[in-house]
């Protein structure tokens, strides 16, 4: 039996360029030491894929292993986008799995304890093959149905962590303080006080001071930019009359930058759903209007 054959039988369905990363270095080839390897690389990048392609379809019942998947991102389902922590009601965890070449979700069946949401993505996890249940696409997994692997991929805990951090500074910087005062009905509201409690606030004096690139923000789209021109030089190029139309994901990106659902559709399809060139264009789009801004500022 060969070595790719052995790996298999212990779940991990890695493709003859993935070997040869997992083995560079390796005096004996054994399946332990390989595994010790493959377990910190990006299943994206070395796997082949274990799992059948039409759970995404909703044509499968049940999956058995052994099958290694890779968590891309945990949500807490139970919980607002805006406060996943939030233990108002049970923990309900999504998973957003990955096994090398195609994408699935499973849905949090029971109590788990080694998966929560500081689980960083690129982790592994070994399906055991015992059969998970498959529900509209979804895989209903019980803590007996998998084992923790761990794993440590970089390039995926980087971005994770700039993501945090941006959606934390969204969070503080949204604040504004206390409501504003009530006014009775039948009189003006007077602008001089709303003005002292904003403490004078000019949206284009606020302009021109930031003028500064957020450098995490920045490095966040470097990065997803980069990702997804990879995610893209595997596919099949369209020719001539096959029009794309944007997908909910592309689209779902873009808004996550701050840009508008309009605006992103329009970016898109101008750019045949190139999303990395669709960045582009709405941020080059945003600093010429921030350009025109201030010179108008500046000419009164």
């Amino acid at each position: 039996m060969g070595l790719l054959d052995e790996l298999k039988d212990r779940g991990w369905f890695l493709s003859a360029e993935g070997l040869e990363e997992c083995t560079e270095g390796l005096e004996n080839l054994k399946p332990e030491d390989v595994i010790r390897k493959a377990v910190n690389f990006d299943l994206a990048d070395i796997g082949e894929g274990g799992l059948p392609e039409e759970i995404s379809r909703n044509k499968v019942d049940s999956v058995s292993g052994p099958v290694v998947v890779q968590i891309q991102k945990i949500r807490n389902v139970a919980a607002p986008k805006s406060n996943p922590e939030s233990d108002h009601s049970p923990r309900l965890l999504r998973l957003h799995l990955h096994d090398g070449t195609s994408y699935c979700s499973a849905i949090q069946w029971g109590r788990w304890s080694n998966i929560s949401l500081s689980t960083p993505p690129g982790s592994k996890i070994l399906l055991k093959s015992e059969p998970i249940p498959v529900v509209n696409g979804f895989l209903l997994l019980a803590e007996r149905n998998f084992k923790f692997l761990g794993g440590n991929v970089a390039h995926l805990i980087e971005k994770w962590e700039l993501a945090k951090n941006l959606s934390h500074h969204k969070r503080t910087a949204g604040e504004e303080g206390a409501a504003p005062p009530w006014v009775p009905f039948g009189q003006k509201i007077d602008s001089g006080a709303l003005k002292n409690i904003k403490g004078g606030f000019k949206s284009m004096d606020l302009c021109q001071k930031d003028t500064k690139p957020n450098e995490s923000f920045e490095k966040h789209r470097q990065m997803t930019i980069a990702e997804i021109s990879r995610a893209k030089e595997g596919k099949v190029k369209i020719f001539g009359g096959g029009k794309q139309q944007p997908q909910d994901g592309d689209i779902a990106q873009l808004v996550g930058f701050g840009y508008s659902v309009d605006a992103a559709v329009l970016a898109l399809k101008t750019h045949n759903c190139d999303i990395a060139a669709a960045m582009q264009a709405l941020e080059l789009s945003d600093r010429n209007r921030r350009e025109r801004a201030n010179r108008a500022e500046t000419g009164r």
